[in-house]
């Protein structure tokens, strides 16, 4: 699938899995990750997931296209509850999901709205609780938070 860019910056600023993501933008301030730097990255580093998420995502939207990584992390948090429901080790999502809460950290308002509304809200989704707690466990807690606001408490009791 191709790579959602969505400013002249953006495109300059491939990700890089070494990179630090508190960058210095040319004003000398921290540079706020991006949504599409987010989606570019994710794909780039955790290109398993990805490709399950495309899947999905192109059975229910199409291919992804630029603008669209709002919607693809939707698919992403259904890739992830098809791991947990067939009860993959979570550990081997630990790195995403504190990836994911690094870069709300450090990211803009529009990477935060996506991480909180097409991720989170959708994370967990008819996950049975059984399935679900090892993988709560290793959520970091701003993500928790995300969750909990929507849904009124977490998917475990």
């Amino acid at each position: 699938m191709g790579v959602i860019t969505g400013t002249v910056a953006a495109i300059a600023l491939k990700p890089n899995p070494q990179a630090d993501s508190r960058r210095l933008n040319f004003n000398g301030q921290q540079h706020k990750m991006t949504l599409p730097e987010l989606y570019n990255s994710v794909r780039e580093r955790f290109p398993l997931i990805s490709q399950t998420a495309d899947g999905l995502h192109i059975r229910r939207w199409g291919p992804p296209e630029a603008g669209g990584a709002f919607v693809w992390f939707e698919s992403l948090a259904n890739a992830i509850n098809l791991e947990m429901a067939a009860e993959v080790d979570p550990a081997d999502y630990k790195a995403l999901l504190k990836f994911l809460d690094e870069a709300l950290a450090s990211g803009s308002s529009e990477l935060r709205d996506c991480l909180d509304v097409s991720f989170m809200e959708n994370l967990f989704w008819q996950v049975a609780c059984v399935k679900a707690r090892p993988y709560w466990e290793v959520t970091p807690k701003r993500l928790r938070q995300f969750h909990e606001a929507f849904h009124g408490k977490g998917p475990v009791p």
